[in-house]
């Protein structure tokens, strides 16, 4: 289950995207370990992957969101 705290300053919001970065970063390390993975292995871990990346592009999407009304241009 993925969490986060939608009250939470821009860099703790941030620091939950790096975080899930990289543990997408570590199941392709998983991956890479695996001797001759199963075509299921391959598709959990990418699916796994794909939900993590999803989730962190929203995340970085929420900060500009904020910032921008935060910092309106003239």
């Amino acid at each position: 289950m993925l969490h986060f705290d939608s009250h939470a300053l821009h860099i703790d919001t941030l620091e939950y995207a790096t975080r899930r970065l990289n543990a997408a970063l570590g199941l392709s390390e998983v991956l890479q370990s695996i001797e001759g993975p199963s075509a299921q292995n391959i598709k959990h871990i990418g699916i796994s992957s794909h939900i993590l990346i999803s989730d962190t592009m929203c995340l970085i999407d929420k900060v500009k969101f904020q910032v921008r009304q935060d910092n309106p241009s003239p």
